[in-house]
């Protein structure tokens, strides 16, 4: 796509199939807004586990989570496995600090999920593995 202006959206990418199956997305832009995404995170939604393979490559300058809330310097990667998201990696810059946080998350056993200790670096170089 070569332009998606959508409300604070603006954004550029592609996305394609991948040889394995599922789908590619890798976006970038200037502002991604994310507030209606992070609203429903709590929620309960369709409990469908057809979907295809999901991997996720994105780069954002600015990334809105809320009224007053929004984090800079944003690169993240995701992988779902169509049922469950199976990984995440990203790092960014809080808006009212200096420093980046790096993060990442992978499923445990039975269901669980291991959150990696956030790492606060003095600068946004932080090793992300690719999620697959």
């Amino acid at each position: 796509m070569k332009k998606l202006s959508l409300g604070k959206t603006d954004m550029t990418g592609t996305v394609a199939r991948r040889p394995e199956g599922g789908w590619r997305a890798n976006l970038v832009g200037g502002s991604f807004d994310a507030t209606a995404l992070l609203d429903n995170v709590t929620k309960p939604g369709p409990t469908r586990h057809d979907d295809p393979p999901l991997v996720i490559d994105a780069k954002f300058a600015r990334v809105l989570l809320g009224p007053q809330r929004e984090a800079r310097d944003v690169i993240a990667q995701l992988y779902s496995d169509g049922a469950h998201w199976q990984a995440s990696a990203s790092t960014l810059r809080p808006s009212d600090r200096g420093r980046c946080v790096c993060a990442s998350a992978r499923p445990a056993a039975r269901g669980h999920s291991i959150f990696r200790r956030p790492i606060l670096a003095p600068r946004c170089v932080c090793s992300m593995s690719r999620t697959r």
